[in-house]
Parts: C-alpha cells; structure tokens; sequence
C-alpha cells in the first residue's frame, strides 16, 4: 500500500517508464510501470478507479530439494511479515475490511484481468486492514499462492523498511516447502558454502525472478509502501517479477 501523502518518495519510478509523457499523478506513473493495473482510492469509502487487462501464464515444472528449512531460514534473516499480519487480524473486528473483496477492481485482479491493484489513502484510512483481509481471503483458497510483505517504519532493526528485507521474505516464502526448497534457492545456498556467506542483493532479485517463472497464479500483496526507505529499489526488483504475479500495492 502507498500512502497520497507519500508519493514523493517514489518520483524517480520515472527513470525507467521513459514513454511517459505530460503530467499526472504519482500513482498513475508507478501504475504505468505494469500494464493492466487497477487503481482504488481510499477516501471515505468513496472509490475511483483505472481498469485494464492482463492475461497470466505459469507452469510448475521443477523438483524440490530435501533440505532441512531452518538452516534456509537462518541463512536469508528474513524479516517475518506474519508478526504484522496476525497484529492487523487481531485488531480488526469480524467483517472489517470485506466490502473491498465485492469490488469490480478487486474481482478482476483475482480473475488475473489486472495485472495489478493499488490501493490508496491517507494516514488512517484503513489500508493496512483491507490488504490484511485480502490477505485472508487468497489464503482461504487451497489453490492460491499467496505471498505478503508488510514495510513497517516500527522495525527496529530496519529490516523492514528496505528492500533488502523483502527480497529475503519473499525468497523465504516463495522457495521453501516442507518437502524442501525449490532448486535455485537449493544451488545459492550450496554456493555459498552451505551458508556460511550471504548473497548479495542483486542476487537474492534474480533467484526470485527464477523461482516467480515457475508460480502457478500467485499473488503477491505489499502493505505501507510509504514506510520503505527504498521504494525505488523495491519497484525495479518488482519490475522483474511483473510478468509471472499478480500483485498488489
């Protein structure tokens, strides 16, 4: 999620959407960055919207390597996006949030008509329980993959303002299985000495990118983008995963 308040943050997304032309709103300029998104504005449940089409290809065809998780785990320090999520669960009472999964916008990103949903408003608007719904909702369906990452400004080692800290979340998530991890991650993790080094961020992106081919309809949702002290960086690892997920801001 972004915040209009914060938009700023986000103004050099321009450097790599070169066909842009003529002014417009900060939002429509990250939106430009992934054909086919939808737009939702949150502002005293009034909504607004941009529509388009996108149409999503996948396949699963890869062998999963034995591996005991925890070793994965305590390698990659990935930060732990569920902490945020429970949190927001906890606070929110029983149907808060659950008018957005009967929007027109909403729908059509599900059914993969919009490569992507961004969701704003301002400080207080509810952003964070709408996408922790929305959350719940995709996990409640067996056959979706879902993957969440909340940027939390709280964090006090700062794991979770920079994109470093998703990457990590994101690799953790998408490539571990209890039967094991996914082969690219397998073959990073081998070659750096069994985890005694980490992998550079760069690194942690392409593997990602690797792992996103083989995704069968997968959703990603990211909350609070204005607390990412790096959400420049995070929009160009995005960039490469554009073409295998579903996302949503």
């Amino acid at each position: 999620m972004i915040d209009m308040e914060d938009t700023q943050k986000l103004s050099s997304i321009e450097s790599f959407t070169p066909s842009l032309r003529g002014p417009q709103s900060e939002a429509n300029v990250h939106l430009s960055m992934f054909s086919g998104a939808s737009n939702l504005s949150v502002q005293d449940s009034t909504i607004t919207n941009v529509a388009g089409d996108y149409n999503i290809t996948t396949n699963n065809n890869y062998n999963w390597k034995p591996i005991d998780i925890v070793e994965i785990r305590n390698w990659l320090k990935a930060p732990d996006p569920s902490i945020n999520f429970v949190t927001a669960c906890d606070k929110k009472t029983s149907g808060t949030g659950e008018w957005i999964l009967s929007q027109p916008e909403y729908i059509h990103w599900c059914q993969g008509a919009a490569q992507l949903l961004w969701i704003q408003g301002k400080v207080g608007s509810g952003k964070t329980i709408l996408s922790s719904t929305i959350i719940e909702a995709l996990k409640a369906q067996p056959a979706v993959q879902c993957y969440y990452y909340y940027f939390d400004n709280r964090d006090n080692l700062k794991t979770k303002t920079n994109a470093r800290g998703l990457l990590q979340s994101l690799l953790l998530q998408m490539a571990t299985r209890t039967e094991g991890v996914h082969p690219a991650l397998h073959a990073l993790y081998t070659r750096y000495k069994q985890g005694s080094m980490e992998p550079t961020t760069k690194e942690l992106s392409a593997i990602i990118a690797t792992v996103a081919n083989d995704l069968n309809s997968a959703f990603l949702v990211l909350d609070a983008m204005d607390e990412c002290s790096e959400a420049d960086d995070v929009f160009r690892h995005l960039a490469l995963l554009k073409d295998n997920l579903c996302m949503l801001r």
